[in-house]
């Protein structure tokens, strides 16, 4: 487990030192930085950082937070990968504490209760996808 401490110290890291670590270049624009957003494909800079809230703001498709959600969306990252990535990148050193019996319960719990969740997800997704698909057409050939 990684203690508060560390998570807040990561996610107090400069986001613009952030950007340059993960090699996003943004430029300054007043007050803020702004760049074309690297989450979806677009021709005007509607991604925003500021450096004084120390967040991100993209109002094309709506992406937004701190240092460790940039990291996971530009890096394609899980949140524990990435909180890793920045420690690394940062020099923050993560001490290692032995999990208690009920972390242990909870993470084996939570581990299985993603699995199930994925696995809910993958199905109901591709039962509404082609449900819905035949559903539109067969209304279609009514016509």
């Amino acid at each position: 487990m990684i203690s508060q401490d560390i998570i807040d110290r990561i996610n107090d890291l400069p986001i613009l030192d952030v950007c340059q670590k993960i090699g996003l270049e943004v430029k300054k624009k007043g007050v803020n930085h702004q760049a074309n957003c690297p989450f979806h494909n677009e021709k005007t800079g509607s991604f925003v950082v500021s450096p004084g809230k120390n967040i991100f703001k993209c109002f094309g498709c709506g992406e937004a937070g701190g240092p460790i959600k940039l990291v996971q969306k530009y890096e394609k990252k899980d949140w524990i990968e990435s909180v890793k990535f920045l420690a690394k990148a940062f020099n923050i050193d993560i001490p290692r504490e032995p999990m208690t019996e009920e972390q242990t319960r909870e993470y084996k719990e939570r581990e299985v209760l993603t699995t199930v969740n994925e696995a809910c997800q993958k199905y109901f997704l591709e039962n509404l996808t082609g449900n819905a698909l035949d559903y539109v057409k067969s209304r279609w050939d009514n016509k």
